[in-house]
């Protein structure tokens, strides 16, 4: 790896501020769990060296080695005097060992170097340096429980192990709600709990590492929807799968009742859950649980409704609204908004004909469908037409009471549950309707959605018919629940008249932040009522943790508007928000740093250029890891010429699922050498980019939580021409696709990648994306899909707008657009074509699967529809035969003459994949120490 500093002969050195010589750094003893060694770097000899230490004092101290000064603001403030006029080869501020609080360190184009006088802020050598803007609470202000707090523990805690901190008296400000109120995706925004380094974690259940009833550890499910907002966790739905297992009060704690009460007297209780999608969980209020039905009703209805999207529609919402039909009238329902991550994932998942490639060249026409499995993972298998028309047709829930007419419904609200059990006029027998009543109740929802036409009832037993219910209740101007009550007093009756989906029964959630669920050492919990934090601290004694609350949500270090400050060698922590953050900087290096423990994100880089962030190590974050946003300008195509390079990112997106790498309206940044693993979706997002690199970077063990995924992901942008993807190794990978271009996105390149362990090695969706020499080991697929039509995808569609906002007739857009023509042999005319109704950019047009190797990787599936290319991809069957070095130790080199005829410099490039050694990492993190010889 290239050094980055230019290393000048320390006689050069004009000590302005003392004469003492500065010694070059030597390796630091910064771990990542024993994984990973950081250095400073080597020296950079500057003119002006000034020293800063938790010994010193910022008004007797006069910044030598022998009198530091005590804070970094003070050193700060002493160059800014400089106004300017920087000694030769710039200034270098050392930093002694120790912890540092700061607000926020700020530094701007007051505080800014030169090409050659850059201000270096680095930590000295040989110690640790820590920079925090948390609160450390000391032991003395830790109490024990109320009476009130005590009635609430887990009765399998012994309540004197648990302390609770007043939040008000302390004066604490992010303590009284979630940001995104009572639903969100991504707004969290409450304080974070940090004990001796390591951040805690918020209470959940069940626990990280609980399988409750063979469902996936941390998460439990749905037993199918009850209305819009509502779901049962015990008998009473007519989930999919038909599991009605009541997981909630299974292990004998009563839980269901224990929330009850304490919800009732106050307590919000928040659920984390994949109610529609397996993506972006939402986590949502509750506003009440029935112990008598097994229901628990959220707040707010999930966008879309309550019920897997993949599973059947409940007909005729269509004439009623919430308020009509909303219980609680003086809390109205609000609708989830979408989250972003909707706006970039294709929706259409209905059956397409495709055409199946696979060994020897032959082709056999097949139907694909999209199934949820039990653990949240989107699987893609051959389907069967017949079936997939069955499935498609939606539910009709219906009572056993009598149809409503008009006449009967204008006056529901007099309607009486004996009423509402008279027999129906339809029932052959009593001994039918009786039987028929008694399945019911045990069943199914009996709230009634009417369809446009007469339907069948839905029932678990499909050879029961029920009479359809008529049409005249349409008549009515006003409906209220009352008259979809149940034909049974005890069988629940809906709370919201919205769309819903019956659900499958494996839709997932799982509690948060409860007193109440407060039952391994090291959990803990804000209550939004009492406005006290709740701990159960590891080890049992308080008064052995040095323990910080992360409350400030300002970053610990703030670039805005600065040019040529490096950042080096320290340990940055504490915040609620992000650990440091650049805005409208350029030429800042960043590097050899530790983030962690940060309520949201790593390094924010917003509108930046030139940047280099080197080295570091990010984990333990509630957010994303490194974002870069705004770099460059896309309508003019003026490169950013930034680089992110040799991070090491794990464990990142622990409070909301955000990435390890995210990139966002940018252009000519490179990403390269960087390690990823154990992440909740995607490795890297980038959207609305041009002309990124991506090379040379191993990502492993992604998707650990959500689904519908991939290692590296971009979405719906015509636009987005000119990334290439090289040289990556994605592997242990079987939740997420390797690389996933999903809906409407055009223009990728990927070439000469390792995709092992995925469950589609590649899936493209839009235009002219290429695959071209990937080594695909262990995978189902290769892919190319369809999902958009006419009106959605074509020439009046937002994407199509889009790259008309680049102003593509005319240049730089013009001659990009014939540079990428001829570099990459595109077929048709750059950009006429895509806008032109005839060419039917609604297809995956111009998208190409050509010369990959597919290792027991027994297909390459594309749709009949679209002008796609497949050629020359091989196969070979077994992994065995493939010859690679070291299988289990993930060595894939081989020397199998048929996939180095694919991919002639593997063996070369392979070697050189991930982390290397450079002046900041003294050693590689070896794959056994990423734990990434399994999956997780």
């Amino acid at each position: 790896m290239k050094t980055f500093q230019k290393i000048v002969s320390l006689t050069t050195v004009l000590a302005l501020s003392s004469a003492t010589v500065v010694p070059y750094a030597i390796a630091e003893q910064a771990t990542i769990q024993g994984t990973a060694v950081l250095s400073s770097g080597a020296v950079t000899a500057t003119g002006m060296n000034l020293y800063v230490a938790t010994s010193g004092s910022d008004t007797s101290g006069d910044g030598s080695e022998a009198k530091p000064y005590a804070t970094l603001e003070k050193a700060r403030n002493v160059i800014r005097a400089l106004k300017g006029k920087l000694p030769e080869h710039g200034i270098t501020v050392w930093i002694k060992g120790g912890e540092y609080e700061t607000s926020t360190l700020e530094l701007n184009d007051q505080d800014s170097g030169t090409a050659d006088r850059p201000i270096i802020y680095r930590s000295y050598p040989g110690e640790h340096v820590t920079l925090t803007n948390g609160v450390h609470v000391p032991a003395s202000d830790w109490k024990p429980l109320s009476k009130d707090a005590v009635a609430r523990v887990h009765p399998n805690v012994y309540a004197n192990n648990l302390y609770e901190l007043d939040m008000t008296q302390k004066g604490f400000k992010h303590i009284f709600h979630f940001r995104g109120g009572t639903s969100f995706t991504e707004q969290w925004g409450i304080v974070d709990l940090i004990a001796n380094g390591e951040r805690q974690p918020i209470s959940q259940w069940p626990n990280p590492g609980e399988s409750v009833n063979n469902h996936r550890k941390g998460w439990t499910t749905i037993n199918g929807s009850a209305d819009a907002k509502s779901f049962y966790y015990g008998e009473g739905g007519i989930p999919e799968n038909d599991d009605t297992t009541n997981t909630l009060d299974l292990d004998g704690t009563n839980r269901s009742e224990r929330w009850k009460k304490s919800l009732e007297t106050g307590h919000p209780l928040y659920l984390k859950g994949f109610w529609r999608t397996v993506w972006s969980p939402i986590t949502s209020s509750v506003q009440e649980i029935d112990t008598k039905h097994h229901v628990i009703t959220l707040k707010d209805i999930p966008d879309g409704g309550m019920g897997s999207k993949w599973s059947k529609a409940v007909v005729d919402y269509r004439n009623s609204t919430s308020a009509l039909a909303d219980t609680y009238k003086n809390q109205q329902s609000l609708t989830t908004p979408p989250s972003a991550d909707d706006a970039l994932h294709d929706v259409d998942t209905s059956s397409t004909a495709y055409t199946m490639y696979q060994e020897g060249g032959t082709t056999k026409s097949v139907e694909l469908k999209e199934e949820l499995t039990d653990d949240s993972l989107l699987k893609t298998e051959t389907a069967d037409p017949a079936q997939e028309a069955e499935d498609a047709k939606p539910v009709t829930l219906q009572s056993l009471a009598a149809p409503v007419d008009a006449a009967e419904a204008s006056n529901t609200d007099r309607t009486s549950a004996e009423e509402s059990t008279a027999p129906k006029k339809n029932s052959t027998s009593a001994d039918t309707s009786a039987s028929l009543q008694a399945d019911r109740s045990k069943t199914s929802s009996p709230v009634t959605y009417l369809g446009e036409q007469p339907s069948p009832v839905y029932y678990p037993d499909e050879s029961i018919k029920q009479p359809a219910v008529t049409k005249d209740v349409y008549d009515a101007k006003t409906v209220s629940a009352n008259v979809y009550e149940s034909a049974s007093d005890s069988e629940y009756t809906a709370k919201i008249r919205a769309p819903y989906r019956i659900g499958t029964g494996i839709e997932e959630w799982r509690a948060l932040n409860y007193l109440d669920e407060i039952d391994q050492p090291g959990e803990w919990a804000l209550d939004f009522k009492d406005h006290k934090l709740y701990y159960y601290p590891k080890g049992g004694k308080i008064q052995n943790l040095n323990i910080i609350i992360a409350d400030n949500e300002n970053p610990v270090v703030s670039f805005r508007n600065a040019s040529y400050v490096q950042l080096l060698g320290f340990t940055i922590e504490g915040s609620m928000g992000n650990g440091i953050e650049l805005k409208s900087s350029d030429h800042i290096t960043l590097a050899a740093n530790t983030l962690r423990n940060l309520g949201n994100g790593g390094i924010l880089d917003v509108g930046g250029s030139s940047n280099l962030i080197q080295s570091n190590d990010i984990y333990e974050l509630g957010g994303f890891g490194i974002s870069v946003n705004d770099a460059g300008d896309r309508k003019s195509l003026t490169a950013a010429n930034s680089r992110v390079t040799n991070n090491h990112i794990h464990h990142v997106g622990e409070l909301t699922h955000l990435e390890p790498i995210l990139v966002r309206n940018s252009v000519g940044v490179t990403f390269d050498h960087n390690l990823m693993h154990d992440v909740p979706k995607d490795a890297v997002r980038y959207v609305y980019s041009n002309n990124l690199t991506f090379e040379y970077n191993e990502v492993h063990n992604t998707s650990l939580i959500e689904g519908d995924t991939g290692a590296f992901y971009t979405a719906q942008d015509w636009a987005s021409y000119g990334n290439v993807l090289r040289y990556n190794f994605i592997h242990h990978n079987k939740r997420s696709n390797g690389f996933y271009s999903d809906g409407a996105d055009s223009g990728d390149n990927y070439q000469y990648n390792i995709i092992q362990g995925s469950t589609k090695g590649i899936l493209l969706n839009g235009h002219d994306n290429i695959a071209k020499n990937n080594l695909v080991v262990d995978s189902n697929m290769i892919q190319i899909d369809q999902r958009g039509d006419k009106k959605t995808h074509g020439v009046k569609s937002i994407f199509a707008d889009q790259l008309r906002e680049m102003n593509p007739d005319s240049n730089p857009w013009a001659q990009y657009g014939k540079t990428l023509q001829e570099k990459y042999g595109y077929d048709h005319t750059l950009w006429g074509s895509i806008l032109d109704p005839s060419w039917h950019p609604e297809y995956p047009n111009g998208t190409k699967m050509m010369d990959n190797m597919l290792v027991n990787t027994p297909s390459v599936v594309v749709p009949k529809k679209g002008d796609t290319t497949i050629t020359g991809n091989d196969f070979i069957n077994t992994v065995g035969q493939a010859g690679f070095y070291d299988y289990s130790k993930m060595d894939l080199r081989t020397d199998n003459k048929q996939i180095l005829a694919k991919f002639p410099d593997l063996n070369k490039v392979f070697p050189e994949i991930g982390l290397e050694t450079d002046a900041y990492r003294t050693r590689e993190t070896t794959r056994a120490e990423s734990g990434g010889l399994s999956n997780h």
